[in-house]
């Protein structure tokens, strides 16, 4: 089970906060059903951490991407800077690790739709350029999906997933695109997991909408939910409430992108990464 239950002192229990999106006015249906979906999370976690649904959490994940405003072709940026790093006997916390599932399916979700982007002018056309992006995109697609792998051998009921992630592993080095098998370990994966899973998630898709200063990203009502809502889960330390309500204050300012130079983007990305360093150690 992927979960904040069981966390150190350092995570104690707080209150949720309502998140102040809910209070607008003129939300879409789609919207609304994203806002119920964060409402949903925050019951469910609570229900978790008091031992009332046997330990088993389901609940759905928005897809992010489609907020994003770049093409599927994009990828990941270069300057996207590591939030953790694995090392031999590296063990996370319950609660660490599932943020880190939910950014690594964000990672391997882009990586995969890049792939399927340019496979047509790597392998049929022949374009040195597409050529150059699939041998860069096929090591990240390996090495993201071992990752996730290994993660979810960890966990409760993930050994499914698991060795799916690892055909898909195989898949980024061998084959041009990345197969059916993503979908489903993806699935699975979901099938069981907690609020934080969604939350490394939103952090690693809103980190590559400020490199690539995506203002829409953070314009529409699903991203400004989930920036309120998150400051509000249990279970947070008083350092990750703050590195999160640091994000929740720059991602919703009304001045984001006012500026042609997009310091403020910077700013951002920075904040996002600060949080999810915390959430995910």
């Amino acid at each position: 089970m992927i979960g904040r239950a069981g966390a150190g002192p350092a995570h104690g229990r707080e209150g949720t906060r309502r998140p102040a999106v809910l209070r607008r006015r003129g939300v879409t249906v789609a919207s609304a059903i994203t806002l119920a979906a964060l409402a949903a999370l925050l019951v469910v976690q609570r229900r978790h951490d008091h031992g009332r649904d046997g330990g088993r959490v389901a609940v759905s994940i928005p897809y992010f991407p489609r907020l994003l405003s770049h093409s599927a072709g994009a990828g990941l940026p270069r300057e996207l800077r590591p939030a953790w790093f694995e090392s031999p006997g590296d063990e996370p916390a319950p609660d660490a690790r599932a943020v880190r599932i939910g950014a690594r399916d964000a990672d391997l979700t882009l990586l995969a739709r890049q792939r399927s982007a340019v496979s047509i002018p790597a392998y049929y056309w022949h374009d040195s350029a597409a050529i150059a992006v699939v041998a860069r995109n096929s090591a990240f697609v390996a090495a993201h999906a071992a990752e996730l792998a290994r993660m979810l051998d960890r966990v409760s009921r993930g050994a499914a997933a698991a060795a799916l992630y690892r055909v898909v592993a195989r898949q980024g080095q061998e084959r041009g695109v990345v197969g059916s098998e993503h979908s489903k370990a993806r699935s699975l994966a979901r099938r069981d997991r907690t609020p934080f899973v969604v939350v490394g998630s939103w952090l690693e898709y809103a980190r590559v909408a400020a490199l690539r200063r995506d203002l829409a990203f953070f314009r529409r009502t699903e991203s400004r939910a989930f920036a309120a809502g998150a400051v509000g889960l249990p279970g947070l330390s008083a350092e990750e409430r703050a590195a999160l309500e640091r994000v929740r204050a720059l991602a919703t300012d009304d001045s984001l992108g006012a500026r042609d130079w997009g310091g403020e983007f910077a700013g951002l990305e920075e904040a996002l990464t600060r949080a999810l360093t915390l959430l995910a150690n």
